[in-house]
């Protein structure tokens, strides 16, 4: 019976990240056995080894391509900070913050800087809120308050 002392593997493949953007990876992996134990090992185990190996090796050149779009991706976008305010919209982080950013924007149109002008404006008695979708919720209800006045 024949036995495998060496077995090399290439893999070369071509993947997809994302429409319009391709990239290859090219892996090559050898399996060597030392012929005094060349006929003690089964030659599909060689060959299993050696193909893990490739499938690793293009494994972890995929993971580092995409960690390396990713990372163009966010330099782009740090590099162009005037693409809109819906792109660069984050959530408020907590409650104070969702409270400073809403009289920011709707101090002027509800007339004041305090809960009891929104609740003024809103005609209604309801709690200052305690969450950040609570002032979200707030804020819908002045914009659907304001689309109203003026339909």
């Amino acid at each position: 019976m024949p036995y495998l002392t060496s077995l090399s593997i290439r893999i070369s493949r071509k993947f997809q990240i994302a429409r319009d953007d391709w990239f290859g990876v090219d892996a090559l992996a050898t399996v060597t056995v030392e012929d005094a134990e060349a006929h003690l090992v089964d030659p599909a185990d060689i060959r299993r080894m050696a193909r893990e190996q490739a499938t690793a090796a293009v494994r972890e050149q995929i993971a580092e391509e995409r960690a390396e779009r990713a990372e163009q991706r966010r330099q782009r976008a740090l590099s162009q900070p005037n693409q809109g305010a819906a792109a660069s919209y984050q959530p408020p982080i907590d409650p104070a913050e969702a409270e400073q950013r809403f009289f920011a924007r709707y101090s002027e149109i509800v007339g004041g800087q305090d809960w009891s002008a929104v609740q003024r404006y809103l005609s209604s008695r309801a709690p200052k809120p305690a969450t950040v979708e609570g002032w979200i919720a707030t804020a819908e209800a002045i914009r659907d308050r304001t689309r109203a006045q003026a339909a």
